[in-house]
């Protein structure tokens, strides 16, 4: 980070920190954008991986929040770690 001082005055910001901040907040929304929410489709068991088991025939990814909603017993199997945003 460079601050550049003028006649004793406070820092300015450069352009190059200008530049830093939107493209951290256009990262920070990008990652959001693409979020989806997919919910568990049916109460049965099934692998968590299978597309379908999910609403749209799309398995969750990591930017996702899944949805475990309906009502009774069942199982999901991961073969890996969860990776929703959010596990309802």
């Amino acid at each position: 980070m460079r601050l550049n001082f003028v006649d004793g005055q406070r820092p300015r910001r450069t352009p190059l920190m200008l530049a830093g901040a939107i493209a951290a907040a256009s990262l920070s929304f990008h990652s959001s954008a693409l979020a989806a929410d997919r919910t568990w489709i049916s109460a049965v068991n099934g692998t968590y991986s299978d597309p379908a088991r999910w609403s749209g025939g799309v398995a969750p990814v990591t930017a996702d929040n899944v949805h475990f909603t309906q009502p009774g017993a069942y199982t999901v199997t991961f073969s890996t770690s969860p990776s929703g945003r959010g596990t309802r």
